[in-house]
């Protein structure tokens, strides 16, 4: 948002529309010309995009109610978790996104874990966690839990994630976008 910020004192007619997504539809929008830029995680074809890696890295944790058990953990275990109901968003769980690093995490196949539910989006799962029906293995400070019956806790061991941003190869620009990507180059010191 520093790069963005930046941009538009330089450029006070810039506009930025941002579109949350879970990363299979950000994707597709990416694709189809929806949208110049995607910030996400994983792995993508290189022949297809191009990729800035962002300065950043993204602690897993479970997300889990305040009175569980569980709670008292400093930190949890993949064996905490194998038979207990849990809620993966949609993409997790897919070798070309986070699958591999969370079935390594868990040491079990996802055939033999307890999977309660999905999402797209973690508020919609804190809704699901909120009332006990399971718990859900996400990033670090999505969701402030401030205020609520919610906590998360680290795994353990911790694993962490790195974003970058994503565009089409050979996409054609609109000069505010070549400005956003210029900038934030510079901002990363990448070329």
């Amino acid at each position: 948002m520093a790069a963005a910020r930046q941009l538009q004192k330089q450029h006070p007619r810039i506009r930025f529309h941002i579109v949350t997504g879970d990363g299979s539809t950000t994707l597709t929008r990416l694709e189809r010309g929806l949208i110049d830029f995607a910030f996400v995680y994983g792995r993508l074809d290189p022949a297809k995009y191009q990729e800035l890696p962002l300065p950043v890295r993204d602690q897993w944790v479970l997300l889990l109610r305040k009175d569980d058990t569980l709670a008292k953990q400093e930190t949890i275990q993949a064996s905490d978790l194998w038979h207990r109901p849990l809620l993966f968003s949609r993409q997790a769980l897919s070798p070309s996104t986070h699958g591999d690093e969370l079935l390594n995490w868990l040491q079990k196949p996802v055939n033999e874990l307890h999977i309660a539910g999905s999402y797209t989006l973690l508020y919609n799962a804190t809704l699901m966690v909120k009332e006990g029906l399971g718990y859900a293995i996400s990033f670090d400070k999505l969701i402030n839990t401030t205020g609520t019956n919610l906590c998360t806790r680290p795994l353990e061991p911790p694993i962490y994630t790195e974003p970058f941003l994503a565009w089409k190869k050979n996409q054609v620009f609109s000069k505010a976008s070549q400005l956003f990507l210029q900038t934030l180059q510079e901002k990363f010191a990448i070329q």
